[in-house]
């Protein structure tokens, strides 16, 4: 995930070097001295202030990420998508705290609104179960959807982070997709993966054993292509999502986001149904998916 935003950094140096080229051929010789002018008035730190700025939303999203992918393993993909759809929750909340936006009465109700939604989600999930938990026990379902929930908290404050740098310290929204992934894909590589690799675990000796999963990647030419096509789709949504809320605010964000759970889901069950019948893959349509319905209508209406 993060090397698809890594290569974000690469379009914010061609932006900055193309916005350059153009005030050189508007201002000829009188360029210099407008670029001075303009740095002294300009609220933007610079280029490694702003990077390290940028290295607590990292952290967020890692953790974030972390713990949602933890709860997808204990539930289908639609499930997973919907309960995300808590984020418009907690970003109301933290734009109110910490950017000082009011929110109204009809905002407020909005937000009521998506918690019912949500709870409806979780008990039609519980009851029902699908086709990716059916083996999963009604414990480790409930633990992963707290997952979820709970690292939609934390993908709020990255949000909510981000909409602070870009509005108040002018950071370009590029730039912080970019350096996010810089700084998730050096944590990753210095800490997380060395920490997962000597504590011991069911994977040759290790919790994730990273030299195997290499070698797995180097060798299957399937999982190469998932990869790429991974990664493209990290690079286009982390800088679609950024451009969103910079053009209107992290609650428009989050509240677009939303939509893409109708999609996720439809693919579930095309799978299940036309694709792969049977199998563990996709999701089942059951009396409670009904209720699962009316929730998902209720949290993006």
């Amino acid at each position: 995930m993060f090397m698809g935003m890594c290569i974000v950094l690469f379009i914010h140096f061609i932006d900055v070097f193309i916005d350059r080229q153009k005030a050189k051929r508007r201002y000829g010789e009188g360029y210099q001295a407008l670029l001075q002018q303009n740095k002294a008035e300009s609220k933007e730190p610079g280029f490694w202030k702003a990077g390290a700025l940028i290295l607590l939303p990292a952290c967020f999203d890692l953790i974030a990420t972390t713990m949602s992918f933890v709860g997808l393993l204990y539930n289908s993909a639609s499930v997973w998508q919907m309960l995300r759809g808590s984020m418009i929750i907690f970003s109301a909340i933290f734009s109110v705290c910490f950017l000082k936006r009011k929110l109204y009465g009809y905002n407020w109700f909005g937000v009521f609104m998506c918690v019912v939604a949500i709870c409806l989600v979780g008990v039609a999930n519980i009851m029902s179960g699908s086709s990716a938990t059916s083996h999963t026990s009604t414990g480790l379902m409930v633990f992963g959807m707290v997952m979820i929930v709970a690292s939609q908290v934390i993908q709020s404050l990255q949000i909510v982070t981000e909409e602070k740098l870009l509005k108040g310290y002018t950071i370009a929204p590029f730039h912080i997709v970019g350096m996010e992934g810089v700084w998730g894909t050096l944590i990753l590589v210095l800490l997380v993966f060395p920490l997962l690799y000597v504590i011991p675990g069911k994977d040759e000796g290790s919790v994730e054993n990273t030299l195997d999963t290499m070698v797995m990647i180097e060798n299957n030419k399937n999982l190469q292509i998932m990869i790429g096509v991974y990664i493209v789709s990290v690079f286009t949504y982390n800088m679609a999502g950024m451009l969103v809320t910079y053009a209107l605010s992290a609650v428009h964000r989050t509240m677009l986001e939303a939509t893409r759970t109708a999609v996720i889901w439809v693919c579930d069950l095309v799978i299940q149904y036309f694709i792969a019948p049977g199998s563990n893959f996709g999701e089942v349509w059951t009396a409670w998916s009904w209720l699962q319905l009316f929730g998902f209508l209720l949290l993006v209406l």
